[in-house]
């Protein structure tokens, strides 16, 4: 009898670990590393930066329009270890389509480029910069932007030269910026060769 009872015992025994299922076994450092990362992405989705701050690129914020709209919120000028001189480019082509404001650079380049990329805004495109390869030529108001929130400042190693805008006059003159005095220029001839400080926008 008790032998019957024993075995009975033993066999309800099996039947419930079979009816448990494998074992899970968590791996503690895999669930730690899912929460950096995701830790990681949540403070990179939501840094906030300010006028003069080293951005993403490891260039200079000059703009913030205080909210991100059209995939958009800052302006990054890019380190001057990768400014360059350039032609405007496209001299006796009226370019179509090009705009001044604040937000419309690259744009601008985007249809600069469609003409030529052997152009100061082709050239902003061909950059890589700090793992960043969305750089363009800064339109007439954003190129002012940086020189009064930067160059002012004594911030961005900007030469006191004149800095070529993606904004143009006419089919002969393009707009450009003295970082001397910043006296904005509008009788810049593309041919001329002026300094590029391309930016990007995140």
């Amino acid at each position: 009898m008790k032998i019957r009872l024993i075995n009975l015992i033993v066999w309800c025994g099996l039947v419930l670990m079979a009816c448990a299922g494998p074992a899970v076994v968590t791996n503690p450092q895999s669930t730690t590393t899912t929460q950096t990362q995701t830790q990681t992405l949540t403070t990179t989705a939501t840094r906030s930066y300010k006028i003069g701050d080293t951005g993403p690129a490891g260039g200079l914020i000059f703009y913030d329009k205080g909210n991100s709209s059209d995939g958009w919120r800052y302006l990054e000028a890019a380190p001057v270890s990768s400014e360059f001189k350039s032609e405007w480019g496209l001299k006796g082509t009226s370019v179509i389509g090009i705009e001044t404001a604040i937000g419309t650079g690259k744009k601008n380049t985007s249809i600069i480029v469609e003409w030529s990329s052997d152009t100061a805004a082709g050239k902003c495109v061909a950059l890589s910069v700090g793992g960043y390869k969305d750089w363009f030529l800064p339109s007439k108001d954003e190129l002012n932007l940086m020189y009064k929130n930067l160059a002012e400042n004594g911030q961005g190693q900007f030469a006191g030269k004149v800095y070529w805008a993606s904004s143009q006059v006419n089919d002969r003159y393009a707009c450009g910026q003295s970082f001397y005095n910043g006296i904005q220029l509008h009788g810049n001839n593309k041919a001329a060769l002026g300094m590029v400080r391309a930016v990007r926008a995140f």
